[in-house]
């Protein structure tokens, strides 16, 4: 059973965290109890009229579990989160849903809050039937939580934070490795071509793997030597 967990307006101008390494953090504490599939990074537009610390990113932490009654555990587990990590000025929301929660109206509701203000009466109408909350200020959070699991549970949007061992990769590593972690290497030309195991990939700043297809996907370009690099 996947569940998905959604964090935003979490942090402040000057919180030592912002809601990436936010969500990160709860990943590795509840690893022990629920495996983390992975945290996945969710980017919102920034307008004018949209409050945001820097980036307007939100997060998902995406978790595999055999049990279909891990959602009371987990709200409580997320909330503690919150409170532990709460920054005065900050309004941070929280959702939590189930992959059986599913539906076009989750994953519409995302792809709006990437095109155009979102208020937070149109969040819980989207979230009627999951779990939604603010902690905080002007609870504002519920909005990009509610956004990054909508876009998560799509499949379809968002780069990799945390997956498998790509934060302690190192700068070159062969293609078969990459796919050997679940990671799919695929050419980001038209004319691009297909990146063959024995190849390398050349990343000395990491690599963030986007959500295509319900996978981690890496998109490369091919240097003159034939060996591969990340895109950014």
């Amino acid at each position: 059973m996947r569940w998905y967990v959604g964090f935003d307006d979490t942090d402040t101008l000057h919180s030592e965290i912002g809601t990436g390494k936010y969500a990160r953090y709860f990943a590795e504490t509840i690893r022990t109890a629920f495996p983390v599939w992975g945290v996945v990074r969710q980017q919102l537009p920034q307008l004018e009229g949209i409050p945001f610390t820097t980036h307007n990113s939100s997060a998902c932490v995406v978790i595999d579990t055999s049990s279909d009654k891990a959602l009371d555990d987990l709200i409580q587990a997320a909330t503690d989160h919150v409170h532990r990590y709460f920054q005065e000025g900050s309004d941070p929301g929280l959702c939590i849903a189930c992959e059986t929660d599913k539906s076009p109206i989750l994953e519409n509701f995302g792809r709006l809050c990437s095109a155009e203000i979102v208020t937070q009466k149109q969040a819980f109408a989207a979230g009627s039937n999951i779990h939604l909350s603010g902690h905080g200020g002007t609870n504002d959070g519920i909005i990009g939580a509610l956004a990054a699991v909508g876009l998560t549970m799509s499949g379809w949007g968002g780069s990799f934070i945390d997956y498998a061992d790509i934060r302690n990769l190192p700068s070159r590593i062969s293609i078969q490795e990459l796919r050997e972690r679940g990671i799919e290497p695929v050419a980001a030309l038209r004319k691009g071509l297909a990146p063959h195991d024995r190849q390398k990939l050349m990343a000395p700043r990491g690599i963030r793997p986007r959500l295509w297809g319900g996978r981690p996907v890496l998109p490369l370009l091919q240097s003159n030597n034939l060996d591969w690099e990340p895109i950014e």
